[in-house]
C-alpha cells in the first residue's frame, strides 16, 4: 500500500512539471590561446581593436576571402592606425593546423596578425564566448575533411568589450570605416550574459515554418522569403493574433540537428501588433537541418517561451 501511494505522488509530480528551455547568451569575455607569436590573452592586448574570426587554412574560399579583406583593411591604414588594430584567427582545424602549419602560412601577413592553436576542447569554450560554433565531417582521406564553421567576424573595442559582428564577406571599405569607429560602437551589442530556465508555454512541431506561418496561442510567426537556405539573410515576422497579448522580445533558432548553437535576431515592432527581426543563416554542408524556434515574451510573470520548428535545406545544384 504504501509504494502504491509513493507511485502515485511520483506520477502527480512527474505530471505537474514544468517544460523549461534554457536561454543562454553568449557576451564576450576574456580568453587566451597558443599563436604563432606566443600565448595571446586578450587581458594582454587590452588598449588595442581587436578583429577575431576563426576558420582554417584548408577552407577553400571563406577563410581565405575574410583573411585577404582584413589584411587590405589593415594596409589601407596609416602606420598610427595600424598600430592599434590586431587580427586574430583560431585554427577550428585542431588536427592539420599546427603551430608550425600556421607560421608557414601567415609568414607573409602584417606582425598585428595572430593564428591560434588550441585543442578542441579549449577551442569550443572560446567559441561559446561568442556564440559561435564549428562541426567537423570526415571523409575518406584527411584532406576530405570538411568543416564548418561560424564565419561572422567578432570585433572586440580596446576596453575588451565586444561590440560589432561582421559577415565574412564585409567589403574592404566597411572593416575600414568599422576600425576607425570602434569607439562608436556600443558595448552592450553583447548584452550581458544569461542563464536562465524559461517555461515553454506551449509549442508547435507539426507546424515547419520554412513553409508556412504557424501559430501557436496567440502569436503567428512567419519567415521570408522562403525556402530557408544557408548563407542567406531572411526576415521573420511576429503577429499578435489577440491585442494587448504580452509583446514578443526576440527568438531563439537553435540548429539541434549539428548542435550549431544559436541565432538570436532582436525583434522590432513595426506596426500595431507586428513585430520584425533579420537574421542568416551560416554555412552548413548538411543537406537537411532541424531547428527548435523559441518566441521569448514577456508576460506579467516574466519571460515565457513559446515554440516553433524550422527546416533549413541545401539549395539542388
Amino acid at each position: 500500500m504504501k509504494l502504491f501511494i509513493f507511485l502515485f505522488l511520483l506520477l502527480i509530480v512527474s505530471g505537474c512539471q514544468k517544460n523549461t528551455v534554457e536561454l543562454i547568451t553568449p557576451s564576450g569575455g576574456d580568453f587566451a590561446v597558443e599563436t604563432t607569436q606566443g600565448r595571446f590573452h586578450t587581458l594582454a592586448h587590452q588598449g588595442k581593436v581587436l578583429f577575431l574570426f576563426f576558420g582554417f587554412t584548408h577552407c577553400p574560399e571563406v577563410c581565405p576571402t575574410t583573411l585577404s579583406r582584413l589584411n587590405k583593411m589593415v594596409l589601407s591604414l596609416s602606420k598610427e592606425e595600424q598600430s592599434k588594430i590586431e587580427v586574430l584567427f583560431i585554427s577550428v582545424d585542431t588536427k592539420r593546423d599546427s603551430i608550425n602549419h600556421l607560421k608557414k602560412y601567415f609568414e607573409n601577413y602584417p606582425k598585428n596578425f595572430y593564428a591560434g592553436h588550441a585543442t578542441e576542447s579549449e577551442l569550443k569554450t572560446i567559441m561559446a564566448k561568442f556564440g559561435a560554433t564549428f562541426r567537423i565531417f570526415t571523409g575518406e582521406t584527411p584532406d576530405d575533411m570538411i568543416i564548418d564553421h561560424t564565419s561572422d567576424i567578432f570585433v572586440i573595442n580596446e576596453k575588451g568589450e565586444w561590440v560589432q559582428s561582421l559577415k565574412f564577406d564585409t567589403s574592404v571599405e566597411e572593416l575600414i570605416d568599422v576600425s576607425k569607429n570602434v569607439s562608436k560602437l556600443s558595448a552592450t551589442f553583447a548584452q550581458k550574459r544569461r542563464e536562465s530556465e524559461v517555461e515553454v508555454l506551449d509549442e508547435n512541431n507539426s507546424c515547419d515554418l520554412s513553409k508556412t506561418p504557424c501559430k501557436v496561442l496567440d502569436y503567428e510567426v512567419s519567415l521570408s522569403p522562403l525556402p530557408i537556405v544557408p548563407e542567406k539573410d531572411f526576415n521573420v515576422y511576429v503577429k499578435l493574433l489577440t491585442p494587448l497579448k504580452s509583446p514578443p522580445l526576440e527568438l531563439d533558432f537553435e540548429g539541434v540537428t549539428l548542435n550549431m548553437g544559436y541565432i538570436r535576431p532582436k525583434l522590432y515592432q513595426v506596426r500595431d501588433n507586428l513585430y520584425r527581426g533579420e537574421f542568416y543563416i551560416p554555412a552548413c554542408e548538411v543537406q537537411e537541418m532541424d531547428w527548435k524556434v523559441r518566441l521569448i515574451v514577456e508576460t506579467t510573470k516574466g519571460r515565457k517561451a513559446i515554440g516553433f520548428y524550422m527546416k533549413s535545406l541545401l539549395p539542388k545544384p
